[in-house]
């Protein structure tokens, strides 16, 4: 299994095989990533109406970008769409799981029933396929929720969404989370997710800004109707209660030594110290975290 394309008039290229994908990026760097490390591949402007870029994910962070031409998207649409059919189908992670068309769901996930199958074909190709589903919610419009037991995602489709084509999407690991909300009064309102990082600007269900209106800003979902505004409410409890903590929880757990298992440890501290750089590195912790476990550790011993 191989497949390259040459884009950007010859100057770049992506391509994958067995172990992974590899390219050269805009910058002319030549690198390679494996499948193991659960690579995401997104395409900006997902409008498609001018030239863009080919994008490389790696724990929520763009590893490269590779550039291409306007006259090239039927080049790169065949090859995804061969890249799609090709890329290895994960791995069972739990008894509790099951698969569904290319993504792994958790049995006691939080999914609208009768909408389910539709809503995974929706969001299948933005999904880390190696995660496990925990929540798939659809809002008022082309809008998905989907929360995996490392990352939430929302996915933006349709007119309605401001996408004539192709998907937006918002990524954050939950570790990286400081809550999520519903704001609902009569009876529309909207889903917000609230990080270190985003500036949360109040939304109008009604509202043509495109600043205002939660279908078309990234971290909010449009809620109309009150089956819509229980079943993000519910969402909002699981993932402020459940999700969040466990995140967290397993992160510590990885990177914190404790007394028990100190005088077993082959690791010292300037290894593990190197363990929470790459968890900062990677998108998976903040810089805060970073600074409190890093304090954890050096105490510790």
């Amino acid at each position: 299994m191989s497949k390259t394309i040459q884009v950007n008039y010859g100057s770049n290229y992506i391509g994958y095989n067995n172990d992974g994908y590899f390219y050269v990026d805009k910058d002319g760097f030549e690198g390679a990533v494996a499948f193991s490390k659960a690579p995401i591949i997104r395409f900006q402007p997902v409008t498609i109406k001018e030239d863009g870029l080919i994008q490389v994910y790696v724990n929520g962070r763009i590893i490269a970008e590779i550039p291409y031409k306007l006259n090239e998207v039927q080049l790169i649409n065949k090859w995804n769409e061969e890249r799609l059919r090709n890329l290895p189908q994960p791995e069972q992670k739990e008894e509790d799981t099951f698969e569904r068309n290319g993504l792994i769901v958790r049995n006691s996930a939080y999914i609208q029933a009768k909408i389910f199958d539709q809503s995974i074909l929706s969001v299948r190709d933005c999904i880390n396929a190696n995660e496990v589903i925990e929540i798939l919610l659809r809002g008022a419009y082309k809008e998905y929720l989907v929360v995996t037991e490392k990352t939430l995602y929302i996915v933006k489709k349709g007119f309605m969404t401001g996408h004539l084509a192709g998907s937006g999407v918002f990524l954050v690991p939950l570790t990286q989370i400081t809550n999520v909300s519903v704001d609902y009064h009569l009876t529309t309102g909207y889903f917000t997710v609230s990080t270190g990082g985003v500036e949360n600007v109040r939304k109008n269900f009604w509202s043509t800004d495109p600043n205002v209106d939660p279908g078309k800003s990234p971290n909010t979902i449009s809620i109309a109707g009150k089956n819509l505004f229980d079943a993000f409410s519910q969402a909002c409890k699981i993932i402020n209660e459940r999700l969040i903590p466990n995140a967290k929880n397993v992160i510590e757990q990885k990177v914190v030594v404790t007394n028990a298992n100190e005088s077993t440890s082959n690791k010292s501290v300037l290894d593990e110290l190197r363990d929470l750089k790459e968890l900062l590195d990677d998108g998976i912790i903040t810089k805060e975290e970073f600074i409190t476990l890093k304090k954890k550790i050096i105490e510790s011993r």
